[in-house]
């Protein structure tokens, strides 16, 4: 089964999300790109800020973490999830908000610290304790991750008929 979230999980997933972080804070940005993108947590570890350009309102993916004995820093999943795609206002006003609170150079980590990067498995560490704190649950009852997000963005894109081509190019 593929899941999905009702109108009232999704908002309460953004309310826990604005009540319990500040833009300054990396879990704010790594929640909401994971609600309003579709990107891969290795993919959003891995998102700097020079990827995000806010004058054509655009991201770009170009690059992953890879889980290895060490994180390091790869190519993205496959050839096609290299991509640029439009960034809706929702993404862009709060990763906007971010960018003001941290004044970040280019070639930092949107969801890290300064030039150093999150770990893809702390990230799904601290994701597990955020949603379970909120009792976060899909459709089907069960506690949410990261990859689920990662679907209801392909299920909603569907059900309010998204250009199919557009979707699968902006998830890759």
């Amino acid at each position: 089964r593929i899941t999905h979230f009702t109108a009232e999980q999704m908002h309460n997933y953004l309310a826990a999300v604005y009540a319990e972080y500040n833009p300054e804070d990396k879990f704010y940005a790594a929640d909401i790109l994971l609600f309003y993108s579709g990107l891969r947590r290795q993919e959003i570890c891995a998102l700097r800020w020079k990827d995000v350009d806010f004058k054509n309102n655009t991201l770009s993916v170009e690059s992953a973490i890879g889980m290895g004995e060490k994180p390091y820093t790869k190519q993205p999943k496959t050839p096609l999830s290299k991509r640029k795609f439009p960034m809706i206002p929702q993404l862009a006003l709060p990763l906007k908000e971010r960018y003001n609170a941290i004044n970040p150079l280019p070639n930092w980590f949107v969801c890290g610290d300064g030039e150093k990067y999150w770990n893809p498995g702390s990230f799904s560490n601290y994701f597990r304790a955020f949603v379970k704190r909120n009792d976060l649950r899909d459709a089907y009852d069960n506690l949410i991750s990261p990859h689920m997000l990662r679907h209801n963005l392909g299920a909603v894109g569907i059900n309010s008929n998204m250009d199919i081509a557009s979707l699968s190019k902006m998830m890759g």
